[in-house]
């Protein structure tokens, strides 16, 4: 689960990334939320959706 402030602070930092595809720029921001979210763990168990952990 993330949380909203994880969100929020992934929101400000790469919400205006450059990616060529707006849809890259949201999984940035979800995949940041999520990694802040669960801080001090692994990446397979902070985004356990396999697409999530892909740009």
């Amino acid at each position: 689960m993330v949380s909203n402030e994880s969100l929020e602070w992934a929101q400000l930092i790469f919400s205006k990334a450059k990616l060529n595809d707006p849809r890259r720029t949201k999984r940035l921001v979800k995949i940041a939320a999520s990694l802040a979210s669960n801080a001090g763990k692994s990446l397979m168990s902070s985004c356990p959706d396999p697409t999530a952990r892909s740009l």
